[in-house]
């Protein structure tokens, strides 16, 4: 999907086209069927992108709970982290380590003095 078309699913009539076909449930199976159905009201590309868009969406929804209100390519979706991984990992990363600062162009923990090539916890 280019970036036209993504502007025309954003508009009044893409997010028509857009409830209509999350209305009726495509799959990669019945893809014809239902583009013939939508082409019908509306422009071919933008029945493409809306299909798509529905499609996606349905796949979306084992990695984020909202998916439903989310745009995604088939690439990007591909690629990303569930929720629940992304979660997992912010908590695991606030909550065990201290924040790091530089001083003299070497990291170090916040209370730690450095000796040799690592932070020593001060005493």
């Amino acid at each position: 999907m280019n970036v036209e078309t993504f502007r025309q699913l954003l508009a009044p009539a893409g997010q028509a086209a857009l409830a209509e076909a999350a209305a009726l449930a495509p799959s990669e199976s019945a893809f014809l069927a239902c583009f013939e159905t939508l082409r019908k009201h509306y422009p071919a590309e933008l029945v493409k992108a809306a299909l798509e868009m529905a499609i996606l969406r349905v796949k979306a929804h084992a990695k984020f709970t909202d998916a439903d209100r989310m745009y995604f390519t088939r690439e990007a979706l591909e690629q990303a982290t569930s929720e629940a991984v992304a979660r997992h990992r912010c908590a695991r990363g606030r909550g065990g380590r201290r924040p790091t600062t530089r001083r003299n162009g070497r990291s170090q923990r916040r209370g730690a003095r450095v000796r040799g090539s690592y932070a020593v916890p001060r005493r």
